[in-house]
């Protein structure tokens, strides 16, 4: 069969992009570097850099050991315990953003793309009780037990070649960890039924990183830490977000930008590397205030 995503024939392309300091989003070759981050000038996304080689080839190729995939399970349940109420949430935000695309009368056909433990589809049934919820995962065995019933799961090797088609795909907190996600979003549009549809809910940069950068390089530094790195690969702008949509042959057909977090504010300053007290409780201060002065995620949905 026709290999689509040759991870390591994109890869050498990537390679010469680190070389020639060129945007993967945009192909922008005006770009600033600081710490472990560039970003572009043209199209304003933030990216690590260099780009990294990306792990699908690792679990494609059956690299993982068998101490990781075991490891997974553990991984998957203590995020859902810590995360399990603000994702119930935000999925049944997320779900209501998309519900003028989605009919409750008829079955449709959903895709959790990057799922992970799989707790999207207990949302979305509850609302959508005629929709039938697949997933795939990079890493397959992170669905967890008590969802899978919900999920008629695709493993990750073989879902290129899967010749199921969707009415809806949605993509919650993966665009970001995408080492390709342009054509992540091509591959996904031949995998739509007609008038089928995307919803995308990922990071976005937001008056808070350029202030931080402005007024303290070391505080800038920590936010970079613990928001960019080789699993969060790029936090997207407006503007680069509409340039892989419209490259991928897509229409945003609805936008919006927002305050969201899926953890508590430990879990984020412990990622950063924010020790001092006074930084931690000005830190805890802006996430519970951050409804009301951030917008640091977007939703989408594209067609």
């Amino acid at each position: 069969m026709e290999v689509y995503m040759d991870y390591q024939k994109m890869f050498s392309s990537l390679r010469k992009y680190n070389e020639e300091k060129i945007c993967k989003i945009c192909g922008g070759t005006d770009i600033t570097r600081f710490a472990h981050t560039a970003k572009c000038l043209n199209c304003n996304v933030l990216v690590n850099f260099p780009y990294v080689e990306p792990r699908e080839i690792d679990y494609l190729q059956g690299q993982i050991s068998s101490s990781e995939y075991s490891d997974a399970q553990k991984i998957s349940l203590s995020w859902h315990i810590e995360s399990g109420a603000n994702n119930h949430h935000n999925f049944t935000r997320m779900v209501c953003f998309c519900e003028d695309y989605i009919s409750r009368d008829n079955e449709i056909e959903t895709l959790d793309y990057g799922g992970g433990g799989g707790q999207f589809a207990l949302v979305l049934n509850s609302l959508y009780p005629k929709s039938n919820c697949t997933i795939v995962d990079m890493i397959d065995i992170r669905l967890l037990e008590i969802y899978a019933p919900m999920n008629n799961q695709i493993k990750f090797a073989d879902f290129e070649n899967n010749t199921k088609k969707f009415d809806f795909i949605f993509m919650n907190d993966v665009f970001e960890h995408l080492t390709f996600p342009l054509e992540t979003l091509e591959l996904l549009r031949g995998k739509l039924k007609p008038n089928g549809k995307i919803f995308i809910d990922t990071p976005c940069t937001f008056w808070l990183y350029p202030i931080t950068k402005f007024f303290s390089k070391r505080i800038h530094t920590k936010l970079l830490k613990g928001t960019v790195d080789s699993d969060h690969q790029q936090i997207w702008s407006t503007k680069s977000f509409y340039t892989i949509c419209h490259k991928a042959g897509f229409s945003v057909m609805r936008f919006k930008r927002l305050s969201e977090y899926t953890q508590p504010p430990e879990f984020y300053l412990d990622n950063m590397g924010i020790t001092n007290p006074i930084l931690r409780l000005f830190g805890k201060t802006f996430f519970y205030l951050s409804p009301l002065i951030s917008r640091n995620k977007i939703m989408a949905v594209i067609e």
